[in-house]
């Protein structure tokens, strides 16, 4: 019975192959495992094959050897032939040597044989732990992100603001010391000492819309002007965070043809009643003389 010969594994990954190649070389040698498994498993069997076959031989070498002494033995005890048996005897005694020498080569290359099998199995075993990722083997490098915070060394990134440059000259005291643009919420609040541009100017003056769901407490920074359309009779509320000597202006009207009413916290100097619905709206102006003095100018139109 012939061993077949075992096929080749493909080329293994290794560590200066690219990651795609080291990927793909991967994928392919761990593809190839389930067949090297296979193929061993039936090497290995038709080896236990062999090795009875090679068993059955030694003892049918032994046996025949056995019959030959017997042979020689009847051989020599018989008399007419004598000379004729003891020949037939030798023959067959050179004929058993020659089939035990065979059958222990056999099983010595058997032997060499299955060693190699379970070798390649141990490491095909050993191998089978590795999933073909980068990531599974060990002493690797770390891999670098593309990230501009993973350089070491690198100099700090310049953020746009003044307080970034170096050899600057000094602002005097009371002076725009960020030389930043104003944000939207900057504008309406006046609350950072930074630049003003018409551009945020005119973000911050765009009319917010206030939910008429419910009563109202105005923020003085949130807004500029306001639209509040409400669905009830409602009330506004003392503002907070008011900045004296400024102005906002309301937007009051209901939210459909009925009628409402809409009351005024204590700090606004108001008109007696506020009557508004969806045709009939009101533009109430309120000039901040104070943090609790709150001076109110409207107009009506249809």
């Amino acid at each position: 019975m012939t061993i077949p010969a075992l096929t080749p594994l493909p080329e293994a990954p290794s560590r200066q192959d690219t990651q795609e190649d080291f990927a793909a070389k991967g994928n392919s040698f761990l593809a190839a495992l389930p067949g090297l498994q296979t193929e061993l498993n039936t090497s290995i069997g038709q080896m236990n094959v062999v090795f009875g076959e090679i068993e059955d031989l030694s003892d049918t070498a032994v046996a025949a050897a056995g019959a030959a002494t017997t042979e020689a033995g009847i051989a020599t005890g018989a008399a007419g032939t004598a000379t004729t048996q003891a020949g037939i005897a030798t023959a067959k005694a050179g004929e058993a040597s020659d089939s035990a020498s065979a059958a222990l080569g056999y099983r010595d290359q058997a032997e060499t044989y299955r060693n190699q099998a379970l070798t390649y199995r141990n490491e095909a075993e050993a191998i089978v732990g590795f999933d073909g990722s980068y990531t599974s083997l060990t002493g690797l490098p770390t891999l670098f992100s593309g990230s501009y915070g993973d350089l070491t060394g690198k100099p700090t990134l310049f953020s746009g603001s003044y307080d970034d440059l170096t050899e600057k000259p000094t602002i005097p005291s009371g002076y725009m010391s960020g030389l930043d643009r104003a944000t939207v919420a900057q504008v309406r609040s006046l609350g950072a000492d930074v630049g003003l541009t018409a551009d945020r100017v005119l973000d911050a003056a765009a009319l917010v819309a206030q939910s008429g769901s419910s009563n109202f407490t105005p923020d003085w920074r949130d807004f500029i002007s306001v639209e509040y359309a409400v669905t009830a009779n409602r009330t506004i509320n003392n503002p907070t965070n008011v900045i004296p000597g400024t102005t906002r202006v309301f937007i009051l009207l209901s939210s459909n043809s009925t009628f409402r009413t809409i009351t005024l916290g204590t700090n606004f100097k108001k008109p007696p009643a506020i009557s508004v619905n969806s045709t009939n709206i009101m533009v109430l102006s309120v000039y901040a003389r104070s943090a609790t003095e709150l001076v109110c100018s409207q107009v009506s139109y249809t």
